[in-house]
């Protein structure tokens, strides 16, 4: 959380991803500085399943910037149409003041590393949520084990720096 105080954040979440992100969120508009930017970046397959609707209104009532896209909509969505990861090129930030937070699917949070990547966020201010298939929650069982790390005791936070050898590495 110490990392969280650089100027610019970014909250990435596809789809039920808005879910664990929720407490984060609300901890950053708690602890906002005046010249800090959070932006919200929310990704769904449709208009119908953005989580958290009546929330998502408070946060930006309380200075947050909130991006949505859908996979699909129809004639009454008015938003972004495509994936979440084409927000990140269009945003405006000094990414070297920017700590980025990713919670989705892993080939969504590939995605979005590359991007944060093109726009020059680095390595360590990267973080996702490796959440998985977690069983036992002490490393035992080791249904949530990602090459030497077990997600549930080691996790489910990590760095990318951490773990840029694993993410890449498709279906490991």
């Amino acid at each position: 959380m110490e990392k969280l105080s650089k100027q610019n954040i970014i909250v990435i979440a596809g789809g039920l991803g808005l879910a664990p992100t929720r407490p984060v969120i609300e901890h950053l508009i708690a602890h906002k500085t005046p010249n800090q930017n959070i932006t919200l970046l929310i990704g769904a397959r449709d208009p119908s399943e953005i989580l958290f609707q009546n929330e998502i209104k408070q946060w930006r009532e309380q200075g947050i910037n909130i991006e949505m896209t859908v996979d699909t909509a129809g004639e009454r969505w008015k938003g972004h149409v495509g994936v979440v990861t084409k927000l990140v090129s269009k945003l405006k930030i000094n990414a070297k003041e920017c700590v980025a937070l990713i919670c989705g699917p892993e080939v969504m949070m590939r995605f979005c590393i590359k991007e944060l990547e093109q726009i020059g966020v680095a390595d360590e201010d990267i973080y996702l949520s490796l959440e998985r298939n977690m069983k036992c929650a002490i490393g035992f069982c080791g249904h949530c084990q990602l090459a030497t790390e077990f997600i549930c005791k080691d996790g489910p936070v990590f760095s990318y720096d951490q773990i840029r050898h694993l993410i890449k590495v498709r279906h490991l």
